[in-house]
């Protein structure tokens, strides 16, 4: 991008196809450091994401994440305590840029207003925190706060005050991913209703949960437990869940008690459409074993090696969508 070109000039077509050559990076601070005439031109080129993310980092600076034209671009932001009139840029690579800044600045909240307006979104899609999480982390982000949905906890624990201030603040947290297990007794999610839950728990530490997708990681669970999940489902089951998947220790005797049947075409699809938020996955369901409920819901469980999926057919022949992902087994 040559600088003193008079761009403006250029009638739109052109100036949309010039805009469209230049990398993130360059619009970004287009948007930052120009001319707002400039601005608006480069916000009516349409440009398009998949998601955008912000990570709370260990060493306490902050990455913007941008899924741009198939590729992740990291804005790396850094505080200084060298005075700057304006942030500094230092693309580091391709797919790097590092943004040196004076806390004055309020730089995090501005880089993401910027990438929120070019394309065209009201909210970052997820925030992950690699680190402890203090209220001051949320300080004058609540333009970019307002519609997030999903939040990743990856430190090793999290406390009751950590996850009272992630619901507090997230009024719309509808994705919800820790890496280790809920503090004991921990009740704030008893009457949360969630489209997404992944962290390591026992079976009774879930069982009351009103969540769709519930992933279990790090989790061993004994064919006992999944047995007693299972039969905890046919009688008290959670409304909304979709699917559950986790490790059982054993699992030869998983369906003890139970009444189970092969899949039959003419009851229910081949494939189960699981949906992530981004991009659909059809999961082949063919040699699962089905488990029917009084009010007629099935469920199938498919089995390899120790994983385990449980997929309850709200829809029994769902239609594959075309940006399916196919998945032939577990």
């Amino acid at each position: 991008m040559r600088s003193g070109f008079p761009i403006l000039s250029l009638p739109h077509v052109v100036f949309r196809r010039v805009s469209k050559s230049w990398d993130i990076f360059d619009l970004i601070k287009l948007l930052e450091l120009s001319s707002e005439d400039l601005k608006k031109a480069v916000k009516l080129t349409k440009f398009e994401t998949q998601k955008v993310e912000v990570e709370f980092r260990k060493d306490y600076t902050v990455d913007v994440i941008v899924w741009f034209e198939g590729k992740e671009h990291t804005f790396n932001l850094i505080e200084t305590m060298t005075e700057k009139m304006v942030p500094e840029f230092r693309q580091t690579s391709p797919l790097k840029c590092e943004i040196h800044y004076q806390r004055s600045q309020n730089q995090v909240e501005k880089i993401c207003k910027s990438i929120l307006d070019l394309f065209r979104k009201s909210s970052i899609d997820r925030f992950q925190f690699s680190r402890n999480i203090y209220e001051s982390d949320f300080k004058n982000y609540s333009n970019i706060i307002v519609d997030a949905k999903s939040v990743h906890v990856s430190p090793d624990s999290v406390t009751e005050e950590e996850l009272d201030l992630i619901f507090g603040i997230f009024q719309k947290l509808e994705n919800l991913s820790l890496r280790n297990r809920l503090p004991k007794n921990y009740k704030g999610l008893n009457n949360r209703k969630l489209k997404f839950l992944r962290v390591p728990s026992d079976w009774n530490g879930i069982k009351d949960f009103e969540v769709e997708r519930l992933w279990l990681p790090k989790t061993l669970w004994t064919t006992f437990e999944f047995n007693f999940y299972i039969k905890h489902w046919l009688k008290a089951p959670n409304p909304c869940l979709k699917e559950v998947h986790v490790m059982v220790m054993e699992i030869s005797n998983i369906f003890d008690g139970l009444t189970t049947n092969a899949w039959n075409p003419c009851s229910r699809g081949k494939y189960f459409i699981s949906e992530d938020g981004w991009k659909p996955t059809a999961i082949n369901c063919s040699e699962g074993l089905d488990i029917v409920r009084e009010d007629g819901l099935m469920a199938t469980v498919t089995l390899e090696k120790s994983q385990v999926g449980f997929y309850v057919w709200h829809q029994k022949f769902p239609t594959v969508p075309k940006n399916a992902r196919m998945q032939q087994k577990l």
